[in-house]
C-alpha cells in the first residue's frame, strides 16, 4: 500500500508463518478473519470446469470464487465486495432462496437415490427474486450514459427461463451444477444493485472529503475485499460504504513481527474451513452417496474430490490443499495438464462460446498415435507404437504436437462453433507414454484437435473473433430421465474398422464427452422410426448449431431431441418416440425431416413465427394469378415462370433444379415478405433412377382444413400408380397448392404424405411443402448454378474445348448471379446473415477465382 489509513484502528489481525516467510493479515474495519486467495492472473476468469471430476461438490469454484472468499480488486467486478455472506442470511430474508443449500429443498425419490426433485416453492421464490432484480436494474439504466461499459458489464445471468429449467432436472449432480449457478447469478445481481446505490451516493465526494469522514465499522454481512494495490480514493470509498476491507503484509527479513495469534496456513481459522468439514450439508450428501453399492459414477467431485478445494490458479503463498487418498487419473499433475480453454459469454441465455485458437498448420515430423482407452478403471490416452493395432474408429489430429488421437466416439462440447475449420477441444484425459517395464510416463496433454491433419491453405492462421448468438445452444438442462432410458443401446466404445467416421453429439451421462452414438451410413432397416433425418445440410452447420437453431421451434410444442448427430451432410435427430418425431416435423419450418422407414426427405416452407396450432397468415395483397385445377392425366407442369429468366420451357432435367419463386416474386404483400420465413430442400436417400421421371401435376384450391385435400390427392395418387411409381411434390403460391410427381424408387403414396402433414398441422394451418432433388445446395448456390447454366446455354457458351476466355466470362456471370441470388434471398426473408456474406462474395468475384461457385459456401438460412 502506498498510503496510510489515517485515524483508523486495527480491528483484527493474525499472523501466518509458512516456512521462512511471515505474513500479517489485518483489517481496519472488520472483525472477520478471512482466507487470502492470492492475486489473480491477468485475464484469468473463474468458470465451471469442463471436466466434471474437477467440479466441487457444492458448486463453489475454489479459492478464486468471489461468493465464498474476499478477492483482490478487479476492475470488471466492482460489485463483488457487496456480495452477502451466506452464513448471515436469515430464512426470513426475501433473498434467502439464493443463499440456502439446495439440500434442504431437494426431495429424493427413494431413500439414498441420486434422483429426485426440487421443491416447487423454492423455484418460485427464486423466480420472484429474479423478477424483483430485473425491475430494480432496469430502473437504474437511465443513470448510465449510452454505451456505458459499466452497464454493459453488469451481471445478467439467472433469468426466469434458467430458473424454470430447475423444475425439469431430476439428478442431484445436475441440480448442483445448474442450481448453484442460478443462485450465483442472483447474488451477483443483488450485489451489483447495492454497489450502484453506494457509488451514486459517494460519487461527488473527493479525496479530502473522505479523509475527513468518520469511517463506520464494516457491515459484516458483506464478503469484502483485499485492498492491496488499490488507490487511496477507492479504498476510502469502500470503507465509507461499510465494506469489510483487508490488508496482507509480508514482513521483510529485518522487520519486527508484531505479536498476535499465529497460524500455519492462510486457510487455518477461516470460514472457508467449514466448506471442508462434515457440517457442510453437501458433504453429507456426498458421504451418504459414497456408501451406496452403486453410485452415478464419480462424475461430480461431490463424490470423487469432495475433500479438497479445487483451485484454478497457482500462487506461492496460497494454502496447500490436499487431494483425497485415491487420486483420479483425470486429476493428473498440472505440469502435464493442457492449458485451460478460453470462454466468452455471447448471450446470458446461451452457453459460453469456447474461443478456438488460430487454425494451426501441422509441424514437420512424424506423427505419434494415442488411443483413448481404459487404464486402471479410468480413461486415458495411451501411446500406440508402430506395430500396435488401433481399434477406435474416429481419428482426430493435434497439429501442434503432431498426434493422431483415436477415439471410440466423441461428443462435442457445447460452445464449439465451426469445428470442421477451427477444430474442437481434446477430451480432458491424461496422456501416457510407455517407460521401462510396466511404468507409464505422463506426457503433456493435448488441448486442441482437428478432423484433418492439414488445413486448407486459405485457413492457415485464421481466427474466429466473434460468433452469432444463434450459433450457441441455449442454457438448457437436459431431460436426463428420458435420455437415461434411451441411451443404453447407443453407448459403448463402438470400436471397429472399415466404417465411416461420424461425430456423435448425444446427451450421454457416461462422461462429459460421452461414449456417444456412432452412426454409419444407414441402411433403411437400421434407422428407428423415432429418428428424423435432415439430408443435404450445409457443411458449415454443425450438430450443435442446428440444435440451437431448432430449439425454439421444438420448444413451442414442448419437444426436445434426446440425441443429435452430424455426418456426411446429414443430421440425425432422435426423439423419445415416433409420435414425438412426427410432431417435431409438424412444428419446425426450419428443417427437413425424414420418415426413416420410407426414406423420403420433405422440406417445409412455413412462417417461423407460427406454431403447430396457428394458422398461416393469409395474403393481404391479391396474387398475380390463381392457377386452376389441372387434369391429373396431363403431363408435366412447368415450374413457375419467376424461377426462370427466360420464356422457354424447362427440360426434364432442369425441372428439378429450378427454385420456387420468392414471396416477392409471387406478388406477396410487404407484410408477408417482412415476416421471417425459412426454406429447405431435400434429396432422395438414393440416386434417382436413370429413366426420366414421369411427371404429373395437380392444383388444389386452398381449403380451411388441410384434410380437405386428401380426396383429390388420393385420385392423383391413383393416376401415378398406373405409371412408373412416383412420389409427390407439393408447392404453394399462398392460395393454391400445386403438386408434381417425380420418379421414386418405391410406390410411396401421395395421400400418405399429405395425411402425415395434416396430422402434424391439425385442422387450421396449411403448410407449404416443396420437394426437390438438389438437397445439398443452399438457396444462393442453387439459384446461381441454375441461372448461370441457363444463360450459358442461351448464349451457346457451353461446349467441349471452349476457350479459356469464355470460361472466365462464364465464371464471372456465375459469380454475379450468385451474389444477386443472395441479395434477393436476404430481401425476401429479412435475413441479415445472408447480407453479411455479400461483401465476401463480391471480394471473391473480384479475385476472379475459377472455381468460385464450388469453393465459396453460403451458410444455409433454412
Amino acid at each position: 500500500m502506498s498510503f496510510k489509513l489515517r485515524q483508523l484502528p486495527r480491528i483484527t489481525s493474525r499472523i501466518v508463518r509458512m516456512g521462512d516467510r511471515t505474513f500479517d493479515l489485518w483489517s481496519p474495519n472488520s472483525t472477520q478473519l478471512p482466507f487470502f486467495p492470492g492475486f489473480r492472473r491477468a485475464n484469468f476468469d473463474v468458470l465451471m470446469p469442463v471436466n466434471p471430476a474437477e467440479r466441487c461438490y457444492d458448486g463453489h469454484r475454489g479459492r478464486m470464487d468471489c461468493l465464498h472468499v474476499p478477492q483482490c480488486f478487479r476492475a470488471g467486478a466492482v460489485h463483488w465486495p457487496f456480495l452477502h455472506r451466506p452464513s448471515l442470511v436469515t430464512p426470513s430474508d426475501p433473498s434467502a432462496a439464493a443463499f440456502q443449500p439446495l439440500t434442504i429443498h431437494w426431495h429424493n425419490d427413494p431413500p439414498y437415490s441420486r434422483t429426485g426433485k426440487l421443491d416447487a416453492s423454492f423455484t418460485r421464490r427464486l423466480s420472484a427474486m429474479a423478477c424483483d432484480l430485473n425491475t430494480r436494474m432496469e430502473a437504474l439504466q437511465c443513470s448510465f450514459r449510452p454505451g456505458s461499459t459499466t452497464w454493459a458489464l453488469r451481471p445478467t445471468f439467472a433469468s426466469g427461463r434458467n430458473i424454470c429449467m430447475l423444475d425439469n432436472v431430476r439428478y442431484w449432480d445436475e441440480v448442483v451444477d445448474l442450481g448453484v449457478a442460478v443462485q450465483r447469478g442472483l447474488r451477483e445481481r443483488e450485489a451489483w444493485v447495492a454497489w450502484h446505490g453506494e457509488a451514486t451516493h459517494l460519487e461527488p465526494l473527493l479525496l479530502h472529503h473522505l479523509r475527513e469522514m468518520q469511517m463506520p465499522l464494516a457491515d459484516e454481512s458483506f464478503v469484502g475485499l483485499w485492498v492491496n494495490g488499490l488507490e487511496e480514493l477507492a479504498v476510502l470509498k469502500y470503507m465509507a460504504s461499510a465494506v469489510p476491507c483487508f490488508v496482507v503484509h509480508e514482513y521483510r527479513h529485518q522487520e519486527r513481527v508484531r505479536e498476535g495469534t499465529t497460524y500455519s496456513s492462510f486457510l487455518e481459522g477461516t470460514e472457508i474451513e467449514s466448506l471442508l468439514s462434515d457440517d457442510n450439508p453437501y458433504q453429507r450428501v456426498a458421504r451418504e452417496a459414497g456408501r451406496l453399492d452403486s453410485i452415478a459414477r464419480g462424475r461430480r467431485c461431490s463424490i470423487v474430490q469432495g475433500q479438497r478445494l479445487w483451485h484454478l490458479d497457482s500462487f506461492q503463498h496460497a494454502p496447500s490443499v490436499v487431494d483425497p487418498p485415491n487420486r483420479d487419473l483425470s486429476s493428473s499433475s498440472r505440469s502435464y495438464a493442457a492449458p485451460p480453454l478460453e470462454y466468452q459469454e455471447v448471450d446470458p441465455d446461451r452457453v459460453p462460446w469456447i474461443v478456438p485458437p488460430p487454425v494451426a498448420k501441422a509441424k514437420p515430423g512424424k506423427w505419434d498415435r494415442f488411443e483413448l482407452d481404459e487404464l486402471d478403471g479410468n480413461r486415458a490416452f495411451l501411446y500406440r507404437g508402430k506395430g500396435k493395432q488401433v481399434e477406435s474408429r474416429l481419428t482426430f489430429f493435434d497439429r501442434v504436437n503432431r498426434r493422431c488421437l483415436h477415439l471410440g466416439s466423441y461428443q462435442a462440447l457445447e460452445g464449439v462453433v465451426e469445428p470442421k475449420v477451427f477444430g474442437m477441444p481434446v477430451p480432458p484425459f491424461p496422456f501416457y507414454h510407455p517407460g521401462l517395464g510396466i511404468k507409464l510416463i505422463p506426457k503433456r496433454a493435448s488441448q486442441w484437435m482437428y478432423e484433418t491433419p492439414e488445413p486448407r491453405p486459405e485457413d492457415v492462421g485464421r481466427s474466429l473473433s466473434k460468433v452469432e448468438r444463434l450459433e450457441l445452444p441455449l442454457c438448457e438442462a437436459p431431460n436426463l430421465q428420458e435420455s437415461a432410458a434411451s441411451e443404453g443401446a447407443g453407448t459403448g466404445d463402438a470400436k471397429g474398422k472399415g466404417k465411416e467416421k461420424v461425430i456423435a453429439v448425444e446427451d450421454d451421462r457416461q462422461s462429459d464427452y460421452g461414449e456417444g452414438m456412432d452412426v454409419d451410413e444407414p441402411r433403411e432397416e437400421e434407422i428407428p422410426s423415432s429418428v428424423v433425418v435432415i439430408d443435404g445440410t450445409d457443411s458449415s452447420v454443425s450438430a450443435l448449431m442446428f440444435q440451437a437453431m431448432s430449439a425454439e421451434a421444438l420448444g413451442s410444442v414442448r419437444l426436445r431431441a434426446i440425441g443429435v448427430t452430424h455426418g456426411r451432410d446429414r443430421i440425425w435427430l432422435r426423439f423419445a418416440s415416433t409420435e414425438e418425431a412426427q410432431r417435431a416435423f409438424g412444428a419446425m419450418g426450419s428443417i427437413a425431416s425424414q420418415y426413416s422407414r420410407d426414406l423420403w426427405f420433405p422440406s417445409t416452407t412455413v412462417d417461423a413465427g407460427y406454431g403447430q396450432d396457428t394458422p398461416m397468415p393469409s395474403p393481404e395483397a391479391p396474387q398475380e394469378a390463381q392457377p386452376t385445377s389441372r387434369d391429373t392425366s396431363q403431363p408435366p407442369l412447368s415450374q413457375p415462370a419467376s424461377a426462370s429468366r427466360t420464356s422457354r420451357p424447362l427440360t426434364e432435367s432442369e425441372r428439378f433444379v429450378a427454385t420456387p419463386p420468392s414471396p416477392r416474386a409471387r406478388g406477396a404483400s410487404q407484410a408477408q415478405v417482412a415476416a421471417p420465413s425459412v426454406t429447405a430442400t431435400f434429396a432422395l436417400s438414393m440416386p434417382l433412377p436413370t429413366p426420366a421421371p414421369v411427371v404429373a401435376s395437380l392444383s388444389i384450391p386452398t381449403a380451411p382444413r388441410a384434410m380437405h385435400h386428401l380426396t383429390d390427392l388420393r385420385a392423383f395418387d391413383g393416376a401415378n400408380r398406373s405409371t412408373t411409381p412416383a412420389p409427390f411434390s407439393f408447392a404453394s403460391n399462398g392460395s393454391t397448392y400445386t403438386s408434381s410427381g417425380f420418379t421414386h424408387r418405391r410406390p410411396f403414396t401421395a395421400s400418405a404424405i399429405v395425411a402425415a402433414i395434416a396430422n402434424r398441422y391439425g385442422s387450421t394451418a396449411a403448410p407449404t411443402i416443396t420437394y426437390g432433388r438438389w438437397g445439398r445446395d443452399t438457396l444462393g448456390r442453387h439459384v446461381a448454378k441454375f441461372t448461370a447454366t441457363e444463360r450459358a446455354l442461351e448464349d451457346g457458351e457451353i461446349s467441349e474445348g471452349e476457350p479459356a476466355e469464355k470460361r472466365k466470362r462464364k465464371a464471372r456471370r456465375e459469380r454475379a448471379a450468385q451474389i444477386t441470388a443472395v441479395v434477393e434471398a436476404a430481401e425476401a426473408t429479412g435475413d441479415a446473415v445472408l447480407m453479411d456474406w455479400v461483401p465476401a462474395l463480391q471480394a471473391a468475384a473480384d479475385a476472379e477465382e475459377e472455381e468460385f461457385v464450388e469453393d465459396v459456401s453460403i451458410p444455409s438460412w433454412a
